[in-house]
């Protein structure tokens, strides 16, 4: 719901308030912002450090600092704070995410084991299991990838809006 809200509310608060002829920051200016960022960081990690490991704040606060660093570019770092806010207890979406992480940084052994541990705890999934094709296709086993998502496609309400893209995916496989 945050995935959709958080966004939605953005657009609406630019829309409201926003200047798009404004020139854009000077490199002072953006050099300046990245260092409060980082301290801002820094301080998130800090009390993180403090709180308990599975408590809801800790899961939230680890969750946001994944997004932080995930949109950063620092992906080794996100894909540890997602590893830290499922510390607090099994979330699928959360668990697809770390996932995706780990495709985007290249490690594809690690997103396929991390699919394993992860699919039978929430075998419906559709984003996992969507992903475990992905990993299965990145490692260079197009036969598992094809399994997967056939398998996906089989279970899918029909005119699902992900079907087209899994079926292109499926097409590309050599």
């Amino acid at each position: 719901m945050a995935l959709v809200f958080i966004p939605a509310l953005a657009l609406a608060v630019y829309l409201l308030n926003g200047f798009p002829g404004m020139p854009s920051a000077s490199f002072a200016e953006r050099q300046q912002s990245g260092a409060q960022e980082d301290a801002l960081l820094a301080t998130l990690r800090e009390r993180l450090s403090l709180a308990v490991p599975t408590s809801p704040a800790a899961k939230e606060g680890w969750t946001l600092l994944g997004n932080a660093e995930r949109s950063r570019g620092n992906l080794a770092e996100a894909a540890q704070a997602y590893t830290n806010a499922l510390r607090a207890g099994f979330d699928a979406e959360l668990a697809s995410q770390r996932a995706q992480v780990l495709l985007e940084a290249g490690q594809v052994d690690a997103a396929v084991a991390w699919l394993a541990e992860a699919l039978p705890q929430s075998p419906d999934h559709v984003g996992l299991r969507f992903l475990s094709g992905l990993a299965e296709a990145q490692a260079g086993r197009p036969d598992r990838a094809r399994a997967a998502w056939t398998a996906l496609l089989a279970e899918a309400p029909e005119g699902a809006p992900w079907g087209v893209m899994v079926r292109r995916r499926m097409e590309a496989l050599p």
